[in-house]
């Protein structure tokens, strides 16, 4: 990705650190396990944002961002682990999820040894304002699993508002981004507008990412996206597009619900109900909402003083509406 361009030192130092940490899981399966996504690719996106919110707070602590951002990889795959059985999910960057690859238990044990040296390397490390970087992770890490929660019981739910289905992903997408720009702007600065202001820019794109991953689950390339597409309907997600379609197309959602709770789909009632939603009108307010919310994002970043990293936190924001993986 061009966005690390000038930054090479910090993505190798983080890559070093991820790599060299899970020296700490001493059993062979499980340090294996729990390596086998974040060696399957992805993007680094959070990193990457923590990283920017930190040069762009006037900061260039290399040792501290390879650390929190180790912290913060370490947790993102830890909740994608468990997601994944939660989601009884095949696939994920185009390889199979842990539970699949291994069985369910060692999946379990593998996101559990995340979640512990998420706090351990931190607690072992000498930055500064440790205590604050781990009272953020903890609060992270608990306002994850309550969006997860909410996630699961909207499966169970033909009723759900707008308003609910914006907090769940407040919390199981979008707190995470945020809490990786603003543990960037703290290891910094102490000056809050500025950690506020990059905080509410890592809400806004936060809530963004996710409705373009909802987005490119119905209609992107598949060798591109890296799991199979539809398989929010396929697994019966409520997603922001999904609710929409249900609480503004009476003519249809008894057939939408029908789809989705079905325990497994064939590929035209797939394409059916994705058909639902364009027809309902609920993907094109999902491009209006994810334009809104990278509006906001837009707007708080003229806050920030003036920087390459700015622009690049501008740039990105740019990638994050047109991306197509």
């Amino acid at each position: 990705m061009e966005f690390w361009e000038n930054l090479e030192e910090e993505k190798q130092a983080i890559e070093n650190s991820i790599e060299k940490n899970f020296s700490l899981i001493k059993n062979k399966r499980l340090r294996e396990s729990s390596a086998h996504l974040l060696k399957s690719g992805g993007k680094r996106i959070r990193p990457l944002l923590l990283t920017l919110a930190h040069k762009a707070a006037g900061e260039s602590n290399t040792q501290a961002i390879a650390t929190v951002a180790t912290a913060i990889e370490y947790l993102h795959n830890w909740t994608l682990i468990h997601d994944d059985i939660i989601d009884k999910s095949d696939t994920r960057r185009n390889s199979l999820t842990v539970h699949k690859k291994w069985d369910t238990d060692t999946a379990i044990l593998a996101g559990d040894a995340l979640a512990n040296l998420v706090f351990l390397l931190v607690a072992k490390s000498n930055i500064e304002k440790k205590e604050k970087v781990m009272e953020i992770l903890s609060d992270t890490a608990l306002t994850i699993l309550d969006g997860e929660m909410m996630d699961v019981d909207f499966e169970k739910s033909a009723e759900i508002t707008s308003e609910k289905s914006l907090e769940m992903v407040e919390k199981k997408t979008s707190t995470l981004i945020t809490s990786s720009i603003k543990l960037g702007a703290i290891l910094a600065t102490n000056e809050e507008s500025i950690i506020n202001s990059l905080s509410d820019y890592g809400y806004s794109i936060g809530i963004a990412f996710q409705i373009q991953d909802d987005l490119l689950d119905l209609l992107g390339e598949q060798t591109k996206v890296g799991k199979n597409l539809g398989r929010d309907i396929a697994e019966g997600k409520k997603t922001l597009i999904v609710i929409h379609s249900l609480n503004n197309s009476p003519e249809t959602k008894n057939r939408l619900l029908e789809i989705l709770q079905k325990k497994e789909n064939t590929e035209d009632e797939i394409k059916e109900a994705i058909n639902i939603l364009k027809e309902s009108g609920s993907i094109d307010y999902a491009r209006q909402e994810l334009k809104k919310y990278l509006g906001q994002a837009r707007e708080k970043l003229k806050e920030i003083p003036d920087s390459i990293y700015k622009e690049k936190l501008i740039e990105l924001t740019d990638f994050f509406e047109t991306r197509t993986y």
